[in-house]
């Protein structure tokens, strides 16, 4: 089949990544096309959106060919932004809680992953104990999701200032009786060693 060109601009335009023109086929896929864009745009294939003709590219089985794409079309990509297709970044604070001043809950009929936080183990140090001030009871009762393995590959986990050691990760949900004051930045997260 004959090779085309397509060129692709990001919206709304970054001065730092203008248009990019790709090489591709009309025998090509929809899909395949939007892999080719989000290795030229550096971006997951899931935050691709592809637009031609004033129309959303959904169908990825289509060829290029059958959506009357030709050499030299213009097509506009939208990056989709947050959750669940960006994370982070996250800051990483390091502390000397220990994995006794964290106690999960084990249930005999399942686990709903409830950890209690003892008040002592606030004052450990500086950055924990500024916190302290958030809750207003003791013990700090929470629950996590479950433990899923951490699969993000060295650069995204640098990117969201995830340590390469980590080997899961769990989703705090929002303690009760807590009061983080919107413009603090601050928020829970746990960060264990399973092994």
């Amino acid at each position: 089949m004959e090779r085309i060109h397509v060129l692709v601009e990001e919206q709304p335009f970054r001065a730092d990544k203008p248009s990019v023109t790709i090489a591709t086929s009309l025998s090509d896929s929809v899909n395949t096309l939007k892999l080719l864009t989000a290795k030229a745009f550096g971006v997951e294939r899931q935050q691709v959106r592809l637009f031609f003709s004033s129309s959303e590219l959904e169908n990825e089985e289509a060829t290029l060919a059958a959506l009357e794409v030709c050499d030299g079309s213009e097509m506009i990509l939208i990056v989709r932004k947050g959750f669940p297709f960006e994370l982070g970044p996250f800051g990483v604070v390091p502390t000397s809680w220990s994995a006794s001043d964290i106690v999960w809950d084990k249930l005999v009929h399942g686990s709903r992953n409830v950890f209690h936080i003892a008040q002592q183990s606030f004052a450990r140090t500086s950055a924990l104990h500024a916190m302290e001030d958030c809750f207003t009871e003791f013990p700090v009762v929470g629950q996590a999701s479950p433990l899923c393995p951490t699969t993000l590959n060295p650069e995204a986990r640098h990117h969201a200032r995830i340590p390469n050691n980590a080997a899961h990760y769990a989703w705090c949900y929002p303690v009760p009786n807590a009061f983080f004051p919107s413009d603090s930045g601050v928020f829970l997260s746990l960060n264990t060693d399973t092994t």
